[in-house]
């Protein structure tokens, strides 16, 4: 992955030993992962004019920093951040994740 490269719908990022990666979407919502992560972006959705809002997003394993944006602000229903035994509610915050 470069600098400025874009991210689209079921695209997996996967980050190495000693790599990470930050991911600013269109809506701001800021993603990190640390090494040895594996994530896939299934849906993302930023049509505010009309009124379309979605994020899904699937960690598989490894680290992550996730900060929502405009989406988690205007539908936070809107935003899923699955994980292998659950999934993470969003509601317009920050949080860190873990999946071994």
């Amino acid at each position: 992955m470069s600098i400025g490269q874009k991210i689209h719908e079921k695209d997996v990022i996967v980050t190495k030993n000693s790599s990470s990666v930050g991911v600013i979407f269109e809506d701001g919502t800021i993603l990190a992962l640390g090494e040895n992560s594996v994530l896939s972006v299934d849906k993302y959705l930023f049509k505010p004019a009309k009124n379309q809002f979605l994020v899904d997003i699937d960690m598989q394993k490894g680290t992550a920093s996730f900060e929502s944006g405009k989406i988690g602000k205007l539908a936070p229903k809107s935003v899923k951040f699955r994980v292998p035994e659950g999934t993470v509610g969003i509601r317009g915050t920050k949080f860190y994740v873990e999946v071994k």
